[in-house]
């Protein structure tokens, strides 16, 4: 999601995010949405329940400054809430620190509980975003 295209002259690198980021309210949904998905890697690997929590800051981070034209795009190519999670994700993994033990639901549970939470808030912000650019929109156009 952050990655997948070099920047020409630079060592800097986008991926979707901050492409997906240009489609209003729907762009946000769906980066947000294959970002969570982390989550459940992270809880299936028995990444601890903190590590879990920062990861879904960040997503919610970049969800709500998503959600402002023009500013939420820069925010993504620069915050890259994915490749974050990916790092965090590498560093805290069981099976690469040589520690842990199977999941269990209460971390399933756990997630499902951070990704509503992470879920309804955005949801809130897109109605909103959506709200302020119907009566943009229709001030602009406005027949005087």
């Amino acid at each position: 999601m952050d990655d997948l295209f070099p920047v020409p002259g630079t060592s800097r690198r986008f991926g979707l995010n901050p492409v997906l980021d240009l489609i209003p309210a729907i762009g946000d949904a769906s980066a947000a949405v294959v970002s969570a998905i982390t989550l459940f890697v992270a809880a299936r690997n028995r990444v601890p329940k903190v590590v879990i929590t920062r990861m879904g800051l960040n997503i919610l981070i970049n969800a709500l400054i998503g959600i402002i034209p023009g500013v939420g795009e820069v925010f993504a190519f620069w915050f890259r809430p994915s490749h974050r999670n990916y790092e965090l994700l590498k560093k805290h993994t069981p099976a690469v620190t040589g520690s842990g033990s199977p999941s269990t639901k209460s971390d399933t549970v756990f997630v499902f509980a951070i990704i509503a939470v992470i879920l309804s808030t955005f949801a809130v912000c897109v109605i909103a975003g959506l709200y302020v650019s119907l009566l943009l929109a229709r001030e602009l156009f406005r027949y005087r």
